[in-house]
Parts: C-alpha cells; structure tokens; sequence
C-alpha cells in the first residue's frame, strides 16, 4: 500500500466512539454559528432580556476574564443566572470555546455558551448534555463576550456548575496546575488526560520548510475520539485529523514562529469523551530525543535496528550522507499487534523537507541512487494508515549504501567541493564555488598576516560542520585555525607548535575520530608524522611512513574506500605519482599512479570532485594558469576535464 498522507487540514470524527473495525465518520468542525434547541423556541421577551443581559453583564454580572489555555469553574444558580466572561482576540485567530458541567444541582442542567462580538451573535452550542463547543474565527480585533447559561429554551432554570475552557489561536497561553500542555519536546512522548470538554495546548517552534509530524494515541478512553488541530504562529488552523485510536497530522511548516497544538475529543455533537493519551512529535531538521524504553536514533550503513510502533507513534533515525551518495533504506514488520499495521518510511533530506516515502503491508523500501544534499537525513517510520493510523507492531530498518566522503572545503554548502586560491603578493585568500569543472561563483576570504602560508581547509569543527582553513608560520613553527561561516571569518585558535626542522603538510582524520589529523614532515630525514587533535588541541602522535627521496606528498584521500585517508605521492622533478596505501598511519601497499601531462602541470586539489564516492585530481599549471580534473577509479584513469583558468598572480592552493 502506498499513499501520501494530507499534509492539509482534515475534519475531526463526529458521532459517539464507534466499533473499533470501523473508522468514525470524518465532519468538520462547524466554522459557522451552531445551536440545539430544547423545549421548543425561546420567546422574544427571552431574547430581548438576554440582549439587555449582554448590554449590562460587564458591570452587573461579570464573571471576569479568561486567557488562552484557561479552565475556569463557574455556578449557574439560581435559576436563571447567566454568567459572562471576557476575552481578547485579533482578527483571523481561530478560537475554541469549550463547555464541561461538572454538576446538576436541579437534575436538569444543559449548559449552554454564546459568544458575542458587540451585540452579534458569533457562535452557540448547547450541550447534549454534558459538553457544549464552539470554534470560530475571530472576525475582529477586540474584546469578545461569553455567556453561559442554562440551555433549556422555555423554562430556562437548570442550575449547577461548569467548567469553561478557551483557546485563542496566537496568544500566549496558560497551563492550569494540575493539567496537561506546555512545549513539546522534538522525539517526546508526551503524556496527557482529557477531562469532559477540555482543552490541552502544547507548542514547538519551527521554521519555515521545516517538516512536522504529530502523532495522537489514546488510552484508558470512555467516548473519546483523539483529536489533533495544528495552528501557525499567526493564529490560522493549518491541519487537523481526528481518528477512532490515534490520530496524526503532517505539515511543512509555512511561517516560522511559534506553533501551537490543541489536544481535545473530536466527538463533534457530543465533546464530552476522556481518555489518557500520548502526543508524539517529529519536527525535521533538528536535534531531537530518544526517550527512554523508545526507538531511534543514529543508523549506521550495514546496519539493523529494531523498534515498536505503539498509537501514534513516530520513531526517528539519522544518517549523515553527502551528495552523490547512494543508498537504500528497508523497512519490515515483524510483528502486527493491532492487526493492521502498515510500515511505512518517511526520509528527509537535511534542509527537513519529504525527499520520498514508501508503506507496505509487510515491508517498505526507498532507494536513493544520488543524493542531492549533504548532511542528516531523517528516517521517520510511523503506521501507514492514512485514514486511521492506529496500526502498532515492532518493525527492522536496514540502511545500506556507498557513501561519498563530504568535501572538507565546502564554504557555500551545497555538497560539492570548493577550491581555495592565494595571492603570493598580496597575501589574499579566494574561494572558488565549482560544480565539477564548471565555476559556478566565489568569494573573497580574509588576508593572510606577514609570516602565515595557507596548508589546508578542513571541518576543525567536527565532520560535517563548516569548512575552516589551517595556517603555519615556518618561522616560528606555530599553527592556527581560522574559523568560517560560510565565508565569513568567525575566530581564530592557535594549535599545537611543530618541533624544529618540521614543517606541515595537511590535514586528515587518520584515527576515524571525526576530526581533522596533522601530517608533519621532516625535511632532513624524510619522515612523517601524525598528531592527532581535536579541534586544535593535541591529544597524541605517532610516526607514519617515511618518504623516499625526490617524492613529496601531494595530498591524502580514501584511494581504495576502506574508509581511511591514503598519501598520494609525485615527484616535483618529474611526471611520475604514486598512492600509498594506509591504515591510520600504518603503510599497507603501494601502487603507481597516473603520470602527469607535461608541461609543468602539478596535482593542486585531491577530493572527489564528480560524487562518485572516489577522489579525483585537480591539476594546475603554475605557467598558464590552467586547471584539468582527472577523474578516478582508485588510481586509474576514468576520463578528464578542463576546469576555470585561475587570474594572473593567483595560485590554486587548496585542500590536498
């Protein structure tokens, strides 16, 4: 089976809770004025008092004011009371005003609410018996008038208590001591009650794009239907469901701000069901929680991680990928508790929007043969009824795939590898933004202080964080970190001192700890080194291979795709490169690589260039300023293009 779930509004369940092998009936809640009448129609005398009732009530009669998320109790007695609150709204906020009796001290109480904008007649219910609900849309900006009474039409003269509960759409709200509401936790469970006619109101902020799963499982219920409405933060209702069990919304966030959820019966005639229940959300992108006894979390390729799906439930899992990267994700149910539980996958791309979803009766699978975005990608896997998500089961998620390394000079973001460029006379920086060999746009970066050579660019921040660019003074043997948004230079951090007579040639993650390594050299003797950091603080070392003579080290990238930096080496007097094969720092092979046009033409940049998952050269020559990339399988040859010439006095220094 496979549908995509509404994203839109959806009406809320109407009638008593029918069988549970049947979905309720879907209504939508009236928008319009809506009133039951008892024992037959009021007379007009009636209806000119209630006039002059609501005329003179704030000064004679008023019960007070009452605040979004309020439930306050009130007494209609003796006969014939009537009481009225206040509240403010501004135009185009959605309101709900709810109704609970608590007690019929004359065995005959139908209380009964009517809002009023001035003297208009905005919206009335009358409960039957018990529970009476008005929702509307605030027409204009202002102060509106409730009264609530008894709801019998000719003889008026029920008398006990109530419970009154309000909801305005933007406004800032309250939760009562002892009740359910508050901000929701992004991956939380979050525990509630519904009592007769409540209101429970919870909040998370997002920003616009992002996507939003909210999911409603009840328990412990006695005529209860879950109800979920969804409002954005200027007050507008922009998705709703109502189910038998479990409810869920599915939204893209259009506004960023605060949103607000009302958790409530969808009983539509009758809101006067209660029942336990659990409201679950999944808010992408964004950290989130895995709370204790649930599933989720991070998913690594190859693996196999197994998970329950209880009423409305949403587990969340993550993994990094980089563009071009290709991977499948599977979903299996192993068990169906409820007897009809639909696995179903919903996968993010990292700016939070549906990159594709799949459900099956008994598995689901999406499969992804080039990513168009780096970073975190969110599984989401949830019951795939649409109608009635109430399915529950356990379930296993499998991700495998071929994951291209993300680049390490990536300043604008968008996955694909940028190259840096120096100004030998003036000390300048440049970034270039390339797609492959096509120049795309660049930016200037900050100038080098007197006595600073440019080594490398890496993600010092940790893998996946903005790209930062590595410094050292070979007068002094001091490295530095210069750390960037984007282009923009954020702060700098001296590193650890190089020992006298060594020098730095790059940075690479060479203990698979997610942070960037220093390779030292030693001219003298040819050897090589590895300090290990993280961030710019020294945690270790340990000596890697020693260089033959006339070779240099032009660069480190994973050759053969164990997940390991390897050194390519050339010989600067001549055409000939070589790879070497490494684990961490440990040599395991060698093999020669391709030979260099001639013409003084140098490897400048090792990364993977076409997101194949395999490093390529960029090659650069210091005579014509032209640039060429080779594209790689290992150390093959796959084919070749010119890339931008660089502007005269300009280098292509960039990361090895």
């Amino acid at each position: 089976m496979k549908a995509e779930l509404n994203a839109t509004a959806k009406p809320l369940s109407s009638g008593r809770n029918p069988s549970r092998g049947a979905p309720a009936i879907k209504k939508p809640f009236p928008d319009v004025t809506r009133s039951r009448l008892h024992r037959g129609s009021r007379s007009p005398i009636l209806c000119l008092l209630t006039l002059l009732v609501l005329w003179t009530a704030p000064l004679l009669f008023a019960q007070g004011t009452i605040s979004s998320g309020e439930a306050l109790p009130g007494t209609i007695s003796p006969a014939g009371d009537i009481d009225t609150w206040t509240f403010s709204a501004t135009a185009g906020e959605e309101i709900i005003v709810s109704l609970g009796r608590l007690t019929d001290t004359g065995g005959g109480f139908i209380p009964r609410i009517r809002v009023f904008s001035g003297p208009t007649l905005i919206a009335a219910d009358t409960a039957a018996p018990t529970a009476a609900r008005v929702i509307f849309t605030a027409d204009q900006t202002g102060t509106y008038t409730i009264l609530v009474d008894d709801g019998n039409i000719n003889t008026p003269d029920g008398t006990g208590t109530y419970q009154l509960f309000l909801f305005v759409g933007a406004a800032t709200f309250t939760v009562p001591v002892g009740d359910n509401g508050g901000a929701l936790t992004n991956g939380g469970n979050h525990p509630g009650h519904i009592t007769v006619a409540d209101l429970d109101i919870w909040s998370f902020t997002a920003n616009t794009g992002d996507s939003v799963v909210l999911g409603l499982g009840e328990f412990n219920e006695n005529d209860f239907l879950p109800g979920i409405r969804l409002y954005a933060p200027d007050g507008t209702l922009v998705a709703a469901d109502g189910g038998t069990v479990a409810a869920r919304v599915t939204y893209t966030a259009a506004q960023t701000g605060t949103y607000l959820v009302v958790v409530l019966d969808a009983n539509i005639n009758t809101p006067d069901g209660t029942a336990d229940y659990q409201l679950h959300l999944a808010k992408i992108p964004g950290s989130f929680i895995v709370p204790a006894g649930d599933e989720g979390g991070t998913l690594l390729n190859g693996s196999h991680r197994t998970g329950t799906i209880t009423l409305g439930d949403s587990d969340l899992w993550t993994f990094t990928a980089s563009v071009g990267s290709s991977f499948t994700v599977s979903l299996g149910r192993l068990s169906d508790t409820s007897g009809g539980f639909l696995p179903e996958i919903r996968l993010y791309r990292p700016d939070g929007s549906l990159l594709v979803r799949d459900a099956g009766v008994s598995s689901a699978k999406v499969v992804i043969n080039s990513a168009d975005q780096s970073g975190t990608y969110t599984v989401v896997v949830v019951d795939g009824n649409i109608n009635t998500p109430d399915g529950t089961g356990t379930y296993q998620l499998s991700l495998a795939g071929v994951f291209a390394s993300p680049p390490r000079a990536d300043f604008n973001h968008d996955g694909l590898p940028d190259w840096v460029l120096t100004n030998p006379l003036t000390h300048q920086l440049a970034v270039w933004y390339l797609n492959d060999g096509t120049f795309l746009g660049g930016a200037l970066l900050p100038t080098l202080p007197a006595g600073w050579t440019l080594i490398d660019a890496d993600q010092f921040g940790g893998s996946g964080t903005s790209s930062d660019l590595l410094l050292f003074n070979s007068s002094t043997g001091a490295t530095a970190v210069w750390y960037f948004n984007g282009a923009s230079f954020v702060a700098g951090a001296l590193g650890p001192k190089v020992p006298a007579g060594w020098t730095v040639l790059l940075s690479q993650d060479f203990n698979s700890d997610g942070k960037p390594d220093l390779l030292l050299y030693q001219a003298s003797t040819h050897k090589t080194a590895v300090w290990f950091l993280n961030g710019t603080v020294f945690t270790g070392g340990a000596f890697s291979p020693t260089i033959p003579a006339g070779w240099a080290v032009a660069g480190a990238a994973d050759f053969n795709s164990d997940s390991k930096p390897d050194l390519l080496l050339w010989t600067p007097s001549g055409r000939s490169t070589a790879i070497w094969y490494l684990n961490g720092t440990s040599f395991l092979a060698g093999a020669g690589g391709p030979t260099l046009p001639a013409g003084g033409w140098r490897p400048a940049i090792i990364d993977d260039v076409n997101r194949d998952g395999k490093p390529d050269f960029v090659l650069w020559n210091p005579s014509t300023h032209q640039t060429a990339i080779w594209h790689l399988n290992n150390s093959t040859i796959i084919n070749g293009v010119f890339g931008p010439s660089t502007p005269a006095n300009w280098w292509l220094f960039a990361p090895k």
